[in-house]
């Protein structure tokens, strides 16, 4: 009789190995590990790596903005940043050696505003520098020999940051081949309140920004279809 094969990695244990991680924890001794900037391996469930409905205000919490999750695979990512005690709150980037970002940028938000904005390498730890921020944005800025292969090899719409917002906010998305990309911005009511592209697009990523000011306050959706590929993200606007 054949050897029995040898069990395959548990797909959750293989991502929490092979991602790049981000730890936020505060000196009350509370903390949350996110994963980011790589792919899914194939047939991994992403709701092994959802969190239960954010806790009330008085409890520690960090996840990805706009979500219920401690995982993304963009490499630009936005953390919401819930800390009662207001006791400092350390951030922690732990990189593999081979990811092609090595610097980032991270931006310290309120409510939309920026508080400060500085560099932070890789496999460093930074002390977050406002009580106030609630939201973290580490976007990158150091590459690792990217090259111009390094085209997005799928479509995607991204969640937009900040959100919410007021009034204006940033969405990003990626093409992958030459396509007519046309990204539309809706209400409620399923009416059209604004288009962001009408256009030809070569591969690569993008982003736009949508102003909001002549809208009230309330729940939008973007809609993005590219040649067969739609998708859909919400939007919060708050005034």
């Amino acid at each position: 009789m054949a050897d029995a094969e040898e069990d395959e990695p548990n797909p959750v244990e293989k991502v929490k190995e092979e991602f790049n991680k981000i730890t936020l924890h505060s000196d009350e001794g509370h903390s949350r590990m996110l994963y980011f900037g790589e792919e899914l391996p194939d047939q991994t469930n992403k709701l092994s790596f959802s969190l239960p409905p954010l806790p009330p205000g008085e409890a520690f919490d960090a996840r990805f903005s706009g979500t219920d999750m401690k995982l993304s695979q963009d490499h630009h990512v936005a953390i919401d940043v819930q800390n009662p005690d207001d006791s400092p709150v350390a951030l922690d980037l732990n990189f593999k050696a081979t990811y092609k970002y090595q610097t980032f940028e991270v931006r310290e938000v309120t409510e939309g505003t920026t508080l400060d904005e500085y560099l932070i390498d890789g496999n460093k730890e930074v002390t977050l520098k406002n009580e106030e921020t609630t939201t973290v944005e580490l976007v990158p800025v150091g590459l690792k020999g990217l090259t111009a292969s390094d085209n997005p090899d799928k479509f995607k719409l991204h969640q937009n940051y900040p959100n919410p917002f007021n009034p204006t906010t940033t969405i990003r998305y990626a093409v992958a081949e030459q396509s007519d990309v046309d990204m539309q911005v809706y209400n409620v009511a399923g009416r059209k309140v604004a288009t962001l592209v009408n256009e030809q697009k070569s591969p690569g990523s993008y982003k736009v920004t949508f102003d909001a000011s002549n809208l009230s306050s309330g729940l939008y959706f973007v809609k993005i279809q590219a040649g067969t590929f739609q998708d859909v993200q919400k939007l919060t606007l708050i005034k």
